[in-house]
């Protein structure tokens, strides 16, 4: 994954058992991001570079970006959460 923007929601997902398990991100301005995961909302320290350590837990895990994993044929193209905890963040970015 590129660098993600700033204040902008993006969705992670992998296969296990058959079963979809996504987990929502945000990097944010300062540095640090936040995370759910399991309808738990976790949070990293301000730190310029934390969303790294994010994205790196992420992919260690095997977690796929939303879109690449819809492009790969890993997902349905219409697969979406049923819901969206930080619904807040994601108005228009995921139709």
């Amino acid at each position: 994954m590129r660098k993600p923007k700033t204040n902008k929601l993006y969705l992670f997902v992998r296969v296990t058992n058959d079963r979809i398990e996504h987990v929502e991100f945000v990097r944010y301005d300062d540095g640090s991001a936040s995370y759910v995961i399991e309808g738990k909302l976790e949070g990293v320290e301000e730190d310029p570079d934390a969303w790294k350590l994010v994205v790196i837990w992420l992919a260690e895990n095997g977690f796929v970006e939303l879109l690449e994993a819809k492009a790969i044929g890993l997902i349905p193209k219409d697969w979406m959460p049923e819901k969206i905890i930080m619904s807040d963040l994601v108005r228009g970015q995921y139709p």
